[in-house]
């Protein structure tokens, strides 16, 4: 009739010099994984609660653990460039954005005319959903992606893909296939349409997962190259808009200039609307034809590991190819 409580403490992630556990073990895990969602403080006392560190949030593979804050020791040296790690995937493996831009300004689609133009891809021949996603394969041969269904490309799908992967496609061997998700799952329908994003960072509700859209424009994608949602720039912390008091703007994401996301934010039948970085806080006020500064998303190996670096600005992680 008794009972025993305990406690077991894992203090060796199978190999300390696998990335992902260098990630692990060098930042703190919050426990407290809810409360940070917290975003307008009521005093500043609180905003002690949301610390810098490691967190944990459920995405489409499992458990994920990202990272938020005034994180200095994610630096990543692959391909000859330099990446900053963004979260520890459900499946393991290591999902990075470009530190910097790729130096060129893109349209994230070439109309704004209409719904479908928010669509990291349009007119799809059936919903890009988990159970039936649009997936794009690289072929290293023919250094060509092919999509798996009739789609037509957005504007900055073409440049991801078909410009600037080949800058780091003799690496496609560490990359690996991951979904990315275009949020396209309201049901509205008529003149106005406005997407699910807004709501979920009003109500502290971001997610890793992508849900189920009706639309043949958006939805959940696979490829080894796109670009970070705007829920994943709130849980990095960079607040969704300038009246977010106390909002931490000390995050390692913040960087000078403007970037594109993947979220939708609204589209009437005249303008299509993407959320996008800018002035530290996320803003939303330029159609998709605005042309802006690009910020690639790639995911690596979990079975990638370190050989030298410590992770910091000045000498970051280099990882065995």
């Amino acid at each position: 009739g008794k009972t025993f409580g305990g406690l077991i403490q894992i203090d060796n992630l199978e190999d300390s010099n696998y990335l992902a556990s260098k990630v692990m073990i060098t930042n703190t895990l919050y426990e407290n994984n809810l409360n940070w969602m917290q975003l307008y403080y009521a005093t500043p006392s609180d905003v002690a609660q949301y610390q810098t560190g490691l967190y944990a949030l459920g995405d489409d593979k499992g458990m994920s653990y990202f990272l938020r804050g005034a994180i200095d020791n994610n630096y990543v040296s692959f391909a000859g460039l330099t990446w900053k790690v963004v979260r520890i995937n459900g499946d393991g493996t290591i999902r990075m954005i470009l530190n910097n831009n790729t130096g060129l300004n893109i349209a994230f689609n070439s109309t704004a005319s209409g719904h479908k133009y928010v669509g990291y891809t349009y007119d799809n021949a059936s919903a890009c959903t988990i159970n039936s996603p649009c997936i794009s394969t690289y072929n290293s041969d023919t250094k060509t992606f092919t999509n798996n269904k009739s789609v037509t490309n957005s504007t900055i799908k073409n440049y991801l893909e078909n410009t600037w992967y080949q800058e780091i496609a003799s690496y496609d061997n560490y990359i690996v296939q991951a979904g990315y998700c275009n949020d396209t799952s309201s049901t509205s329908t008529g003149a106005s349409i406005t997407y699910p994003s807004i709501n979920r960072f009003i109500d502290e509700d971001m997610t890793l997962k992508c849900q189920s859209t009706p639309k043949n424009y958006g939805g959940y994608y696979e490829s080894k190259i796109e670009i970070i949602t705007a829920d994943e720039m709130v849980l990095a912390g960079i607040p969704f808009d300038s009246v977010v008091m106390g909002a931490d703007e000390s995050n390692y994401l913040n960087s000078a200039g403007y970037w594109w996301s993947m979220t939708p934010y609204s589209s009437t039948t005249t303008s299509a609307v993407i959320i996008y970085h800018g002035s530290n806080i996320l803003s939303t006020v330029y159609p998709v034809t605005t042309t802006r500064p690009v910020r690639p998303v790639i995911n690596l190996r979990s079975d990638i590991k370190v050989i030298s670096g410590n992770g910091t600005a000045s000498n970051p992680y280099v990882v065995s190819l």
